[in-house]
């Protein structure tokens, strides 16, 4: 803990913590690290709602027909979000080997 307090004291050794090619020198915005809470928080949600079926299947029959509506988009939504993920892995992999191949203009 003492040591990130220090780093925020010093910019040039918070950069520093964060490793090569990560942190504040890059400037870019990265779209994994939010699809993955995305599917957490789906995942979490859909759960939660498997665990209340019981109480949903003995109440009436509309709240039972709106929770299951939610079941199936929430299965919609886990598995646009895993495409998602693995399309931006398979194109980031693409990436990094053409940018490799490449040559350097100096």
């Amino acid at each position: 803990m003492a040591r990130m307090d220090h780093a925020r004291l010093h910019p040039s050794r918070g950069r520093r913590l964060c490793g090569p090619g990560h942190g504040a020198s890059e400037h870019a915005l990265v779209p994994e690290p939010f699809l993955i809470v995305g599917l957490i928080a789906t995942i979490r949600r859909l759960l939660v709602l498997t665990a209340e079926f019981a109480r949903l299947v003995e109440s009436n029959t509309a709240a039972f027909r709106a929770a299951m509506v939610e079941l199936g988009l929430l299965t919609v939504m886990i598995v646009a979000l895993v495409v998602s993920l693995v399309v931006l892995k398979r194109h980031s992999e693409h990436g990094s080997r053409r940018e490799e191949g490449a040559p350097r203009l100096q």
